[in-house]
């Protein structure tokens, strides 16, 4: 018979097939614990033991990034709920939340700190990016962008593998464009300036690094159809190419969507912003607004895919013309990514 401290427990016979249960860690919910699929719950109990990295055996890893809304009246607890069980079902290795605010996080990371994910904060502002992780991170820093409007800032930690190398994730909110959304009010020059201060961070940090991160929403846009049917002077992002622009130093970033095989979708179907696809919504605005990047000292291969693109189940709202209207998760859909090492370099 398996001993008390066994994570093993048989719990019944059926057929002379053992029918068999992980034993929850201390700590964890039992109930959200026994729901869970068994490569899930093998990986809580590992992280429990402080087993450093599944991601080193495996060598892959995952990337969710989601912008969930800040907008507190409009179905709050179904939308968390529902990003609560994407993640869930996803089970992303880390996640970077942008627009969180204290009622989102005491809906939201509740639920994923019960699956044994860990969390780092920005703090001080109305509203705020987190990081959350399904291995200890070892350390973890905060940097504010320079003159931000918004206060906007990189989030970033480190978490240690097996081989005694580390994995560094980075989350941003880059700045928003504001009214009347033409000219320097799109604040291309400060995202621009933004996106290359995280860069620069990232690339700067010492040590055995194995691979660089950085996602979140970077309201980046390339040009594409920003606000279809309006005249194209006039609202036209000037971003100019992620691809260049990740590309100017000499050690060059990848955005994953670009690198995998979803880059074949439509324009339509690469937005993580769209207003036409997202029925909440009601507008015409798509992009591409978030990203995944990243710098790995192997050959890597990514992919990718959207999450949350469909309504929740028997949820509606009513918007400020009367009219009712189907209730998604969020303004924006989340984009998971999947690295895989396929040569060591």
């Amino acid at each position: 018979m398996d001993s008390p401290d066994s994570d093993v427990v048989v719990v019944e016979n059926i057929k002379k097939k053992r029918k068999i249960l992980l034993k929850c860690p201390e700590g964890v919910d039992e109930d959200v614990f026994n729901s869970l699929p068994e490569e899930l719950q093998q990986e809580i109990i590992a992280e429990e033991k402080g087993s450093s990295d599944v991601v080193n055996k495996n060598k892959r890893w995952s990337f969710l990034t989601y912008n969930v809304w800040f907008q507190e009246e409009i179905a709050l607890t179904a939308r968390m709920n529902e990003i609560g069980k994407i993640c869930r079902e996803e089970n992303p290795d880390f996640i970077g939340f942008q627009e969180m605010t204290p009622n989102i996080v005491s809906l939201l990371v509740s639920q994923l700190a019960q699956v044994g994910y860990h969390f780092i904060f920005q703090k001080d502002c109305p509203y705020f990016v987190v990081l959350a992780s399904r291995f200890k991170w070892v350390s973890s820093n905060v940097v504010e962008y320079p003159k931000s409007m918004m206060g906007r800032c990189l989030l970033y930690g480190t978490v240690e593998k097996d081989d005694g190398s580390q994995v560094l994730v980075g989350c941003t909110h880059l700045e928003s464009p504001i009214p009347p959304f033409h000219g320097e009010a799109m604040m291309s020059l400060p995202r621009q300036q933004q996106l290359q201060n995280a860069l620069e961070v990232l690339d700067s940090l010492d040590g055995e690094i194995s691979c660089r991160v950085l996602m979140g929403d970077m309201n980046w846009n390339e040009g594409g159809r920003p606000y279809a049917g309006k005249r194209v002077g006039y609202t036209k992002i000037q971003d100019g190419s992620m691809a260049g622009f990740l590309h100017r130093t000499s050690n060059p970033w990848n955005d994953a969507w670009l690198s995998s095989d979803s880059n074949s979708l439509t324009f339509s179907e690469s937005c993580t912003y769209n207003a036409k696809r997202n029925q909440m919504s009601q507008g015409s605005l798509m992009y591409r607004a978030d990203r995944i990047l990243y710098r790995c000292n192997t050959q890597t291969k990514s992919e990718c895919k959207l999450v949350g693109t469909e309504p929740i189940a028997k949820v509606e709202y009513v918007n400020s013309k009367g009219k009712t209207l189907p209730v998604l998760p969020s303004d924006h859909f989340g984009l998971l990514c999947k690295l895989e090492v396929i040569n060591e370099l």
